[in-house]
């Protein structure tokens, strides 16, 4: 049986798709089995789901300004179903604590934090 994707495209700057590269870099060091963003996402999902859920309005002005990861470079990654759905989740609960509109994009390179710690 095939499993579910939900495909989500956006357009990027070399900052976003650097951080991007970092985390994938930095799990690759650590000997883990990471191919693609995908994995990535599903990697952070199941083990950093608490800092996930923790993400505060000050990590967004830190890490992720909209302004910088916004560029002219097009990625589409191929999430899991579950995968989305757990940080859809996490992105209306920070919209909530933010009291505004959290883009994928945001809420994404919040993630890659959670591995780059920067």
């Amino acid at each position: 049986m095939r499993k579910s994707r939900v495909s989500i495209q956006y357009k990027v700057s070399d900052k976003f798709l650097q951080s991007l590269a970092l985390a994938m870099y930095k799990l690759t060091i650590a000997e883990r089995d990471i191919k693609n963003p995908a994995e990535l996402f599903d990697y952070i999902v199941k083990h950093r789901l608490e800092a996930i859920e923790s993400f505060t309005t000050k990590d967004l002005l830190l890490f992720a300004d909209k302004g910088d990861l916004q560029g002219d470079i097009a990625v589409s990654i191929h999430l899991s179903k579950p995968t989305n759905d757990i940080l859809s989740a996490a992105r209306y609960r920070l919209a909530a604590r933010a009291g505004r509109v959290v883009s994928n994009i945001e809420l994404h390179r919040l993630a890659f934090s959670t591995i780059t710690g920067e």
